[in-house]
């Protein structure tokens, strides 16, 4: 298996871990970010619709900034 592979399998596990972590942030929302929220200015208030699934700005934002934190911000050491 040549370099080129290699790089196409890493590149295609990060993406599915990557989809798989943002989808269960999706379908857990409440539980992760409102269940134990009770400031009432809190930002996680209104960042739910009527199905309980966040609003696209709310979840991209948190994301990104998990994304971020967990993984580019060089203070975790690996």
């Amino acid at each position: 298996m040549g370099t080129k592979d290699l790089k196409r399998i890493a590149i295609e596990r990060i993406k599915k871990a990557g989809y798989e972590y943002a989808k269960y942030k999706y379908e857990n929302w409440i539980e992760e970010y409102c269940q134990n929220d009770d400031d009432e200015e809190s930002y996680y208030k209104d960042s739910i619709d009527s199905n309980g699934h966040p609003f696209e700005n709310f979840f991209i934002d948190q994301i990104s900034e998990e994304s971020y934190h967990n993984y580019c911000d060089g203070d975790r050491l690996l």
